[in-house]
C-alpha cells in the first residue's frame, strides 16, 4: 500500500502518516514546508514544494505512484483581506484542482479531500450532509468549491474521490493557536484569558478517532462520490469544554467570556449528524471528551510544565 498525504506536515496529516506507518504502508507527504521535528515520521518521504507552480514536483509524485491520496493541505483562515483571500483560494481550491488533474492520469484506488464543517454556514444543527452548503467566508467557499469539484469528477468519469468534513479536531501536537491548546496553555500558566460566548456549542473529536475513520474510508468499497461528516454528533458548549480542562488541571486558569452578541459569520450551534458514516462503515468515536482532554493536557504539561504566572 502506498499513501500520499498532501499537507502531511500539518496536524491531521502527521497523524494519518503515523497510522499508515503502523499499518506497514509506504508513505509520502506533499507540503510547502519541512516537517517540525516532533511531527516527522521517519519512514515517510517528504516532497517539499508548490505543486501548482512546480512541474518537476508533479513528475516526482507521479513516479511515486500512490494507491491512496488524502488531501488535508491548507489552514483555517477566516480573514477577508484581499491578499489573504487570494492565498486561501489558491491553497484550498486551486491546489485541489491540480491534485485532481494529476490523479486523473495516475490510477489510484481512493482519494479523500478534507473539507470543513464551515461549509454548512448557518445551517441548523445537527448539520447533515444532505443540506445545501451556505459558505460565509472565502475559506468556507474554497472548501465548498473543492467539495463539488471532487463530486463532479466522480459523476463525470467515476473518479474514486470522496469528501470528509471534520468538525473540531484536537489532540497532542496541535497548533498552539487552536482552541483547545490555547485554553490548556493559559490554564497551565494560571492566567486570565479571553474567549467568545460560553454558550456557543461545538462538536469536538479526538484526532486518533478521526484518523481511524479516514483510514477506514480509504479501504471501504462503495463510498466514492459521497460527503461524510467526521465528528461525535454530541454538542458541547465552549464553557463546558473549558471547565473540563480546568477540572483536569485542578481549577487552574481564569476564562473570561464575552457577553456580546454571537460573532458575525459564525454558527452558534455546530454539531454533526454522523449517521451516514456510521451506516456506511460502522464507525463511531471511541474516545470520550474527558479522556481525550486528559491525554491532550498530559502532552502539553510535558511540553510546558505548570508554572502559574
Amino acid at each position: 500500500m502506498k499513501l500520499l498525504v498532501a499537507g502531511g506536515t500539518g496536524f491531521l496529516g502527521t497523524y494519518i502518516l503515523r497510522r499508515a506507518h503502523e499499518l506497514g504502508w509506504i508513505t509520502a507527504s506533499l507540503s510547502t514546508r519541512p516537517p517540525h521535528v516532533q511531527r516527522k515520521v521517519s519512514t515517510t518521504h517528504y516532497f517539499q514544494g508548490n505543486l501548482i507552480t512546480d512541474e518537476s514536483l508533479r513528475s516526482r509524485i507521479s513516479d511515486f505512484s500512490p494507491d491512496y491520496v488524502v488531501n488535508c493541505a491548507g489552514y483555517v483562515d477566516h480573514s477577508e483581506l484581499i491578499a489573504d483571500s487570494q492565498s486561501t483560494m489558491r491553497t484550498h481550491f486551486t491546489l485541489t484542482s491540480y491534485l485532481l488533474d494529476l490523479f486523473s492520469t495516475i490510477p489510484i484506488r481512493r482519494y479523500i479531500n478534507i473539507g470543513s464543517s464551515d461549509e454548512y454556514g448557518w445551517c441548523a444543527a445537527p448539520q447533515s450532509e444532505i443540506y445545501a452548503e451556505q459558505p460565509f467566508s472565502t475559506y468556507s467557499l474554497a472548501k465548498t468549491l473543492s467539495t463539488h469539484t471532487v463530486l463532479t469528477r466522480f459523476r463525470l468519469n467515476g473518479f474514486p474521490g470522496l469528501v470528509v468534513r471534520p468538525f473540531l479536531l484536537f489532540g497532542p501536537m496541535q497548533d498552539e493557536r487552536r482552541f483547545i491548546p490555547y485554553v490548556i496553555q493559559n490554564c497551565l500558566k494560571g492566567r486570565s484569558f479571553q474567549l467568545g460566548r460560553g454558550d456557543v456549542e461545538r462538536d469536538f473529536l479526538y484526532i486518533t478517532d478521526a484518523v481511524d475513520a479516514i483510514i477506514a474510508l480509504l479501504l471501504s468499497p462503495n463510498v466514492s462520490g459521497q460527503v461524510f461528516n467526521l465528528a461525535t454528533g454530541i454538542p458541547l458548549s465552549i464553557s463546558m469544554a473549558v471547565d473540563t480542562v480546568r477540572i483536569n488541571l485542578g481549577g487552574m486558569g481564569h476564562p473570561e467570556y464575552a457577553v456580546s452578541d454571537y460573532r458575525e459569520g459564525r454558527n452558534s450551534c455546530l454539531y454533526a449528524d454522523i449517521s451516514r458514516i456510521t451506516n456506511a462503515i460502522g464507525w463511531t468515536p471511541k474516545t470520550s471528551f474527558t479522556d481525550a482532554i486528559e491525554k491532550t493536557v498530559a502532552y502539553y504539561k510535558n511540553l510546558y510544565g505548570t508554572t502559574p504566572s
